[in-house]
């Protein structure tokens, strides 16, 4: 399947193998601008290495360099698993899996294009923060933790609290300065329950979720907001990427409203965040 798609101001082609995760998720993003970038996916029967010295070497990874490009090789269970392919250019990936490493390939595809996307995203200086993004009165709240947290639990209680509410994203929602605004907007890679709009909101402020014997909104130092931030950010591969959205970064701590929030696990837990919405 080949589509072009329109994601903030990025546009590229995206070639995928598999309609469960995209089938009600992608239609809303399509366009018929011309792309500036491609993000292929292709089956193999296995992969092999190149007997070049790798650029840069992981436990699991190992990274080589040439003319026309450089391509990631990661291992999965020991096994060669997949390959991603950049061009030369920084405008066309293609990424390869194996067979042989993967039972649930559709599912590794919409993860791994989803990471190559985030990846491009940086170098427009968008980031992708692991939350979900609930509207409500035409801004978003991003209530943010790692999975199993219960943030999705919250943001459907939120739902039912307030009927106008509703979910932008509720896995990777997207964030971008435009003037003297920070922006949220959803994607095509939303999560296993694939939650997600094609439309823009600013952003009201960040709540940082952890689970607690009881409910309390914590103020947070500039130092604990960044380690926050830093935890649950889809992370730039270099250094030179951090580099491109720390304006953004910093313009966040100094603009938005950003707490912590120590909840249970029951119905309880709104009460005492409903001033924030």
């Amino acid at each position: 399947m080949k589509k072009t798609i329109e994601v903030t101001d990025i546009v590229l082609t995206l070639n995928y193998q598999f309609e469960r995760f995209f089938t009600s998720q992608i239609d809303a993003y399509q366009t018929s601008k011309k792309p500036d970038y491609s993000i292929s996916c292709e089956i193999v029967d296995s992969l092999t290495m190149p007997n070049d010295t790798p650029a840069k070497t992981t436990a699991t990874q190992r990274l080589f360099k040439n003319a026309q490009g450089q391509t990631l090789y990661a291992f999965y269970h020991g096994k060669l698993a997949h390959r991603i392919h950049l061009s030369v250019d920084k405008k066309h990936y293609t990424i390869s899996l194996s067979k042989q490493a993967y039972d649930n390939l559709d599912e590794v595809e919409y993860v791994l294009t989803g990471m190559v996307f985030f990846d491009l995203a940086y170098r427009h200086e968008v980031i992708a923060l692991h939350a979900s993004a609930v509207v409500y009165n035409d801004t978003v709240t991003l209530l943010s933790a790692p999975s199993g947290t219960g943030k999705t639990t919250l943001a459907k209680r939120v739902l039912k609290k307030y009927q106008d509410a509703f979910i932008l994203n509720d896995d990777k929602p997207l964030l971008y300065k435009k003037d003297t605004h920070i922006y949220i907007t959803g994607s095509p890679w939303s999560g296993s329950e694939g939650i997600n709009q094609n439309k823009q909101y600013p952003l009201n402020r960040i709540i940082f979720l952890k689970q607690g014997m009881t409910n309390k909104i914590d103020e947070m130092h500039t130092t604990e907001k960044v380690i926050e931030l830093m935890r649950n950010l889809y992370r730039p591969k270099t250094i030179n990427q951090l580099d491109i959205v720390e304006p953004l970064l910093d313009y966040l701590l100094k603009n938005i409203d950003i707490v912590r929030y120590y909840c249970l696990n029951d119905d309880t837990a709104i009460d005492s965040i409903k001033m924030y919405f």
